[in-house]
């Protein structure tokens, strides 16, 4: 099977390391890869280091992109006939109406509302992919009809571990992981954070990433909590190396599509503290390798932080179970198969097949 997986993305972000992901498991399965992307991304450099083998095309430069992005869609169609053609974000996928002679897949990462024009692209698709069950349900609850929508679950790559261990300050040390963004929670973990320094006041909250709303976030920590209890880390390329040193890692979002930073986080035996919102429940088992608390709940969520303190017991037990449930349930093979077997199926219903 040979698969044009399209991606105009210039940074590296969650949905580029996914659509990597993506590709290596394919790979693993004899697909044939193909990659049309804007030259000069992270998203290139690192699939030809992952994978020599795959072909990347350049999308042209021009002012008018949707248009030469069906153009060129068509055009590659047209000389290489291929068997899928994956878009990787809502705008790649409006480039794919020219096609008619292969099957089409759209891939849906976040939670946001579809907008008309987005809801119209993804009903002239064969396929959607939802990384969760929630999203899905989102997208029937919008009035998406036509496409087959398929849930599969974003993938941890459990090959790879962390190179090294940061060594982090506070008993325990407590992590968030990820973009600093309003919608995932930080407020509250704050607050949280400040409720728990009463009961267990060694503790220590580490934030890596940056992001629009730091400079805001950095002040209410300024006024909620002493400097010792807090760490602003800034954009790191060393994750795994800060979920090995953590006690545990937070993310009590708003709304999340899936979570795959919780994903990580337990395959190396990290439990995660999880707000109910999104597609955030599907990625632990609470009670189990995490702990579930209502999204918004200030006190609930500074109540899960004070028994991982204090109940080291639930921490051991939390962390030995991670691992296991990730390989069960997030793993590469399972990513790959699950989406060649979706692939198949839309093939089989093509004109003429």
């Amino acid at each position: 099977m040979k698969v044009l997986h399209l991606n105009l993305q210039i940074t590296w972000g969650g949905g580029e390391n996914q659509s990597l992901l993506l590709m290596r498991a394919l790979a693993g399965h004899g697909v044939r890869n193909h990659l049309l992307c804007r030259p000069g991304g992270v998203l290139e450099r690192r699939l030809r280091e992952a994978l020599p083998d795959a072909v990347v095309h350049h999308l042209p430069a021009s002012l008018w992109l949707l248009l030469t992005l069906r153009r060129h869609t068509a055009r590659l169609q047209a000389e290489l006939g291929f068997d899928v053609i994956h878009s990787h974000t809502g705008r790649e996928m409006r480039g794919l109406g020219a096609v008619t002679d292969a099957v089409t897949v759209a891939h849906r990462r976040v939670p946001d509302p579809v907008s008309r024009a987005a809801l119209r692209g993804y009903s002239g698709v064969q396929g959607v992919i939802a990384v969760s069950a929630e999203i899905a349900r989102r997208l029937a609850g919008q009035g998406l009809k036509g496409p087959e929508v398929r849930v599969i679950h974003s993938a941890v790559d459990t090959e790879e571990t962390a190179s090294g261990r940061e060594d982090l300050p506070g008993q325990p040390a407590f992590l968030y992981l990820g973009r600093l963004l309003r919608h995932k929670g930080l407020d509250g973990l704050l607050r949280a954070h400040a409720q728990l320094l009463t009961r267990v006041p060694g503790a220590v909250l580490h934030l890596v990433g940056e992001g629009p709303d730091e400079q805001r976030l950095k002040s209410l920590a300024g006024k909620l909590l002493p400097a010792s209890a807090v760490v602003f880390h800034g954009f790191r390329t060393n994750p795994r190396d800060f979920i090995a040193g953590a006690h545990a890692l937070i993310l009590a979002s708003r709304d999340e599509g899936l979570g795959t930073v919780v994903l990580q986080a337990q395959f190396q035996a990290c439990p995660a503290v999880v707000s109910d919102a999104g597609g955030l429940p599907e990625t632990i088992r609470d009670g189990v390798t995490g702990l579930l608390v209502p999204a918004g709940d200030v006190p609930a969520l500074a109540a899960a932080l004070e028994r991982l303190a204090l109940e080291p017991g639930l921490r051991e037990r939390l962390a030995a179970a991670g691992p296991e449930h990730i390989r069960q349930h997030f793993s590469l093979a399972a990513l790959g198969q699950q989406t060649l077997d979706f692939y198949r199926e839309l093939h089989a219903r093509l004109p003429g097949r």
